[in-house]
């Protein structure tokens, strides 16, 4: 099991993931989820998920996508409109829930990458910011 910041991530992990200047949770974070309540496997990796054009050895693809503010989040609703079908939620973090990286993509700023720690289940602890198709 690797494990970095004394959290232990996924065991096939690839090496020097979570990255070294990735941040210990704190905070705010926001993600996009189908439902709500969120399936405990929400926060899990697009490796885990089996999430499409996966490359397991791209390191963020051992995290999700988050957001650290509500700027990232309408910026990405306006990108992407279709997203706008889906809750978004957001999570108060602790340092022991996982690590965080900003790392922006297609447009987005603010779009951080959030590597979950092995055992943390944040779906009971999130509350919805944005419902579907709400203006």
């Amino acid at each position: 099991m690797h494990s970095m910041n004394g959290l232990k991530f996924h065991p096939d992990i690839i090496k020097n993931c979570p990255p070294s200047d990735a941040s210990p949770g704190s905070g705010l974070i926001y993600r996009m989820v189908k439902s709500f309540p969120p399936a405990s496997d929400d926060f899990d990796s697009d490796v885990e998920r089996k999430t499409k054009n996966c490359d397991q050895t791209n390191c963020d693809c051992w995290g999700c996508s988050v957001w650290a503010d509500s700027d990232g989040v309408e910026t990405a609703m306006n990108l992407f409109k279709y997203w706008r079908k889906r809750y978004i939620v957001s999570v108060s973090l602790k340092s022991s829930d996982g690590l965080t990286k900003n790392s922006p993509s297609n447009g987005q700023p603010g779009h951080y990458t959030f590597w979950k720690a092995v055992g943390v289940d944040l779906s009971n602890k999130c509350t919805i910011f944005r419902s579907p198709d709400e203006k």
